[in-house]
């Protein structure tokens, strides 16, 4: 017997049906009325297990089958026993053999129904008539199978079909031996490169399995028998369901895209639109769904009262969500005409400036239908630069940029007359052909697979399109200059490709991590990584920051639209496309055939190929002219001007007992716990405490003892060391004094009745074990899913949530981890051992670290990262470190992009602490002080990263062509070099006497940082609003702002001001108003504030109607309603 788990999603066996009920009464710890309950569910069940009625014929042959099944099951049984004796296996090693046919044999004895409901929860049921036909993608295949919607879950199982005509359910047979299957070996030819993974086919659709040796034969096909049979069932329970929309697939509204609370997302395909929108629509009135989602609709109105950060995130999701949430008032403007559509809402945000010009990209790709989960419909993203070969990018240069306003086809003129020529020359015969610009397209699955061929599962992908062999060597992705330069002007008239979201945030398709043998060119290069341009010294991950500091510029920022025309708009169809030299094949559009209507398979399946491998246009979102983005003036904030920070002094805690957490109520009031203990949020009424000699966790209400867990750490001498909690209070992560975490679901009563006492129940979710010493600090982040854990034994780890399994060990420290913290936008996690603070990716490769100074008050005792919510530029504040001397230093991360910057900078140096009260520091270098880092940080560097580092390499003499060795395009990176430096914007000291225990950094506010430190005193920083601030608001405002002296009487109400009646101006438009018209406050980051100020009540009330102030905007993002279009935000296709 194994044993039930009550939120298993795969198929577990059981013996009978018995054991199924018995575990299902344990689950629900014996309740008086359990027996009455397994009664009504054995009649149910056995109602379902006859659903499917058969005469006696039907019988007879199915118990013929079965038999059947027992004695070709026997006779393996036999054979495999006789097979063992012969190879000297022993009787009693044969066991195992005999016991995975005994769970074969059951297996194939159960039937299909009863199979399925085995792996069903408490409360769901099969029933046919919510049984759909559907399947998943994988590459460019699909997995077929059922999806079984029941009342807390959706169910999908692979290889089992509906018959729509018999209502029977059927088993797909798996072909295994028609797939393509590749065997590997090591090439160790290339002593430079080193030992490469060479990949060779040794079966394919026209090959036979007894072409190849007869051992390999058999293991292959037991190989290939398990995969295809260990396909288990998922199960989705609807409360995990964060989104759920429409889309096309092949250009066709058949499949469904499933976004979870935990990151992942999933596409379902159905053969018929009307099972989708029957799908779609039990999904969407779900009422566990239902529930949560307006738990949340209530959490994110509740926040945006609170503050107005939460509009600026780089949660696409989060925007559409937004964009669905209309006001009365707004969907009466819409019928009017006044706003055009929902997608304006985000429109408005990006050109205010409130969210970045990748998440805008993202969103924009989103609402067109784009997704990961389908290679042939992948996000879109523009080349942004056209200057891959100087040893420095100036991104003040607007010659570095390319041409945003024109297609990839039409960067050169000589190009560009190419393909009008074609399109003006077209000529077609039967006239269903329009004349085209492009026969092959910017955005398509072969584009993809060039990009990523690196990366699996993409490799086995292309593999399988490439007959079981890479293309040639001349013609993979091998260097960023020469795609660019094919791309733009010498790809002749088929290449015109963009790029894709990775070149923006992840560097893995740069290398060849897993050492695939891509062979050599014709002059004798072996492929291996990608070139990068000069000014990448190098190194991917610099090269991908520098990327997303260009997409971010402000030059890109003005231009971007053109190409949002171009992709989305106005400028993808009719006049404006022909004018733009922006028109494709007809095929890529949507709407151009219907494929439903299409009665000829060979012709169906005709378009069908060439949809997927030739590309898809997006969904026109816009028919008019995108708005540009407004010119946006610097933040003033915590993270841009930290030295305008000046402290005033909230609270101390009693008897002066050192402060161990700090945390913000939303009201902005703090609260605070000494020793042992922690404050559950949001509400922060429960609270943890532990340390004590049982060794229990104790869980208080307002101070109060509601619940005592024992037995919380296995080891006898062991002792709780660190807790922390995630964000939203269910999750409690617990280190000990063993090495061991453990990850508990905590769920706390929210006590309407008063008149019963408070009361919390934990359960234990999973152990982790990798530490060999005691946990000192964890770090959690809700956005990635991980969890860091820092320990005495000098390292860090790096969990994955989802599936509590290890993912890096981060080395390097010669001194016990002190605190560790994770950038909730970047991933990138910050380490802090003695006087040294290193930053890392979430892959685990080196970003930069530093040496805060020698002397042990130089130590850092706590660390806050910074909380906004998107990207941010690399000379923002990333780090604010607390220190045992009582200083607090803010960092930044900057990226060196030449040579000459790289080589003066790649030793280390050593931050001092400044005497003054707040220093500002210029640069780190003007310190001049160096230390030997081996003594304080010797980093372990992941075995990639390690291969290109080369100590004799010089910079100043290498190219975009010598960057690397002529025999290969390895890539080469200076000894000590790393991808970013830490540099230190100013101290701020003397406000604390003692070492700094707690930095709390709300992401509800920009404008003031709370420190607490060992004598228990709170300090709360604010930007200071002295003469320089005011000069700095004054700059901003100068264009617009109404002089006092010209004014008399209130724009609006027309009172006279006097010496009682003050003017005042609106931040927004620079007028003047008396008191009563301008009492409102908003954040305007695109002038500047990212605090709450004054602005009129003709401000005001455009904010909260949100009416668009730029005429132009308003008569501008016009969204599509031909009769192919959206059908509302809800479907997305």
């Amino acid at each position: 017997e194994k044993p039930w788990k009550k939120s298993v999603q795969f198929l577990d066996v059981v013996n009978s049906k018995d054991d199924y009920y018995r575990v299902h009464e344990d689950e629900q710890n014996e309740d008086e009325d359990d027996d009455e309950e397994n009664s009504r569910r054995r009649e149910d069940d056995e109602k379902d297990s006859h659903l499917f009625a058969y005469n006696n014929e039907d019988w007879r042959e199915e118990k013929q089958e079965q038999k059947s099944s027992d004695e070709m099951v026997e006779s393996q049984e036999k054979e495999i026993s006789s097979d063992n004796l012969t190879e000297g296996i022993l009787p009693f090693e044969q066991e195992q053999d005999i016991a995975d046919m005994v769970t074969r044999k059951q297996v194939a004895n159960l039937g299909i129904v009863e199979r399925m409901s085995r792996v069903l929860g408490p409360g769901d049921v099969f029933d046919p008539t919510r049984t759909f036909n559907c399947s998943t993608i994988s590459g460019l295949n699909e997995d077929h199978g059922i999806v079984l919607l029941c009342r807390t879950a959706m169910y999908f199982f692979y290889h089992i079909r509906l018959d729509i005509a018999t209502g029977e359910l059927q088993e797909i047979e798996i072909k295994v031996n028609k797939k393509l299957a590749f065997m590997t070996s090591f090439d160790m030819n290339d002593s430079e490169l080193g030992p490469l993974l060479t990949i060779k086919k040794i079966r394919s659709k026209r090959d036979s399995m007894f072409s190849i040796n007869l051992s390999d034969a058999k293991e292959l096909e037991k190989t290939d028998d398990e995969s295809a049979n260990q396909k288990e069932p998922l199960r989705f329970s609807y409360d995990t369901l964060r989104e759920v929309y429409k889309r096309q697939y092949q250009l066709q509204s058949i499949a469904i895209e499933f976004f979870l609370f935990n990151g992942s997302n999933f596409l379902l395909i159905f053969p018929k639109r009307h099972e989708r929108d029957a799908v779609f629509d039990h999904v969407q009135n779900a009422e566990s769904f239902q529930q949560k989602r307006q738990r949340e609709k209530e959490r994110l109105e509740m926040s945006n009262l609170k503050t107005d950060t939460n509009t600026q995130t780089s949660d696409t999701l989060h925007h559409i969500q937004a964009a669905q949430q209309r006001t009365a008032f707004q969907l009466v403007a819409e019928t009017l005409g006044r706003v055009a559509d929902s997608a304006s809402v985000v429109t408005r945000r990006w050109v205010n400036g409130q969210m970045s010009n990748f998440a805008y990209l993202m969103f924009l790709n989103t609402l067109a239908g784009r997704s990961y989960n389908d290679i042939t419909q992948y996000p879109v993203f523009p080349w942004i630069l056209r200057d891959y070969e100087s040893d420095t990018l100036n991104l003040a240069n607007p010659a570095v940029y390319r041409d945003l306003s024109k297609p990839m086809g039409a960067q050169t003129e000589e190009r560009a007359l190419g393909f009008k020529k074609r399109f003006d020359t077209w000529e077609d015969p039967s006239g269903k052909i329009p004349p085209w610009h492009y026969g092959s397209h910017y955005s398509c699955a072969a584009i993809v697979l060039y990009f990523l061929i690196r990366l699996e599962p993409f490799t086995k992908i292309a593999l399988e399109l490439q007959d079981g062999k890479f293309d040639h060597a001349d013609r993979l992705f091998s260097s960023i200059p020469n795609s660019w330069h094919l791309a733009s002007e010498s790809g002749g008239m088929q290449d015109v490709k963009e790029l894709i979201p990775e070149f923006f945030f992840s560097s893995h398709f740069l290398m060849n991590v897993n050492r695939f043998n891509f062979h050599k060119t014709e002059k004798e290069v072996a492929i291996d990584d990608v070139l990068l341009p000069n000014w990448a010294c190098g190194d991917p991950e610099r090269f991908i920051r520098l990327q997303r500091e260009a997409l971010e510029s402000p030059y890109v920022s003005q231009n971007l639209h053109h190409w949002i025309d171009l992709i989305f708009g106005y400028k993808q169809r009719g006049d404006a496309a022909v004018e733009s030299l922006n028109v494709f094949y007809y095929l890529t559009y949507e709407g151009a055939e219907d494929l439903e209507a299409i009665e000829d398979e060979a012709e169906k399946e005709s378009k069908i190929a060439h949809i997927n491998n030739f590309g898809q246009t997006p969904k026109q979102l816009f028919t008019k002219p995108h708005p540009q983005r407004k010119p946006t003036n610097p933040l003033v904030n915590i993270y841009t001007q930290p030295d305008l920070l000046q402290p005033i002094e909230l609270s101390r805690s009693e008897n002066g007992i050192p402060i161990t957490f700090l945390s913000m109520l939303s009201d902005m009031k703090p609260v605070f716990a000494t020793g042992n203990e922690l404050l559950i949020p949001p509400e922060f009424r429960y609270s943890i405490k532990w340390g004590f000699s049982d060794r229990s966790l104790r869980v208080l209400f307002k101070g109060e003892l509601a619940t005592v867990f024992e037995d919380i750490v296995c080891a006898e001498d062991g002792q709780v060391t660190c807790v922390i909690t995630s964000n939203d209070g269910t999750t409690v992560f617990t280190g000990d004094s063993t090495g061991l975490i453990n990850v508990w679901r905590l769920k706390t009563e929210l006590r309407r009745d008063k008149r019963r006492p408070p009361h919390a129940t934990m359960a234990l979710r999973n152990r982790l074990y990798g530490h060999y010493s005691q946990i000192t600090c964890l770090a959690h982040s809700k956005d990635y899913r991980i969890l860091a854990s820092g320990s005495k034994d000098n390292s860090v780890i790096v969990w994955d949530l989802n599936t509590l399994q290890l993912m890096h060990r981060l080395e390097g420290h010669m001194q016990s981890i002190s605190c560790v913290a994770i950038h909730n936008v970047t991933g990138d996690i910050f380490i802090a051992a003695g006087q040294v603070i290193s930053a890392w990716t979430i892959n685990g490769e080196l970003l930069a670290y530093v040496i805060t100074g020698q002397s042990i008050h130089h130590s850092i005792s706590c660390m806050s990262v910074a909380t906004l919510r998107d990207w941010q530029p690399s000379q923002s504040c990333v780090l604010i470190s607390g220190h045992k001397d009582g200083s607090l230093r803010f960092w930044s991360l900057c990226i060196p992009n030449s040579s000459k910057e790289v080589s003066d900078q790649k030793l280390m140096p050593m931050a001092t602490t400044s005497t003054n009260h707040s220093k500002k520091i210029d640069d780190v270098e003007d310190n001049n002080m160096k230390v030997n880092t081996d003594t304080h940080f010797s980093p372990k560097l992941p075995s990639y990263q390690k291969r290109r580092i080369t100590s004799n390499l010089n910079l100043f003499k290498s190219n975009s062509k010598c960057d690397v060795t002529p025999k290969n395009t390895s890539l080469k990176q200076m000894s000590g070099d790393t991808t970013l430096r830490f540099k230190l914007m100013c101290i701020k000291s003397r406000k604390h006497n003692k070492p700094v225990t707690q930095i709390h950094a709300s992401a509800l506010t920009h404008q003031f940082l709370w420190s607490s430190d060992t004598e228990g005193k709170i300090l709360q920083w604010e930007i200071k609003k002295g003469k320089a601030f005011f000069l700095f608001v004054l700059y901003i405002l100068a264009e617009h702002w109404v002089e006092e002296k010209d004014c008399l009487n209130c724009q609006k109400c027309n009172k006279a001001f006097t010496v009682l009646e003050r003017k005042h101006h609106c931040r927004k438009c620079g007028r003047i108003y008396c008191n009563i018209c301008s009492s409102n406050k908003a954040v305007l980051p695109e002038m500047g504030f990212g605090e709450h100020v004054r602005i009129c009540d003709f401000c005001w009330e455009k904010n909260q109607t949100q009416d668009i102030v730029d005429e132009h905007l308003t008569n501008s993002v016009i969204f599509s309603s031909h009769s192919g279009g959206i059908d509302g935000i809800d479907d997305l296709s």
